[in-house]
């Protein structure tokens, strides 16, 4: 919901998001190694993933955003053929 550390990500080719499932919530954040003028970026990319993961700022309007994304996606998936489709594929993965 917010990062300090994933904002001064922010200018250097860095992209990140989140997805969730049923079961998974998936955070990534694809960064270059290394910047061009050499200070690397593998140490912030994890230190910013920690701080999504573990220490989120959970400021009002971040929340709101979330949340008018999260009813977005859910009137994306609200339908009969999601649901068959959802059904199926939990049948084929039942040990994961």
């Amino acid at each position: 919901l917010g990062s300090r550390k994933r904002e001064r990500l922010i200018g250097t080719g860095s992209r990140s998001n989140a997805l969730t499932d049923f079961q998974h919530t998936i955070y990534h954040i694809h960064a270059p190694v290394r910047l061009e003028d050499g200070r690397g970026l593998f140490l912030p990319a994890l230190e910013a993933l920690n701080e999504i993961a573990f220490a989120p700022e959970m400021l009002p309007r971040r929340i709101e955003k979330e949340r008018k994304a999260v009813l977005a996606e859910m009137q994306q998936v609200n339908d009969m053929e999601y649901r068959i489709e959802t059904w199926t594929l939990s049948g084929l993965h039942e040990t994961n």
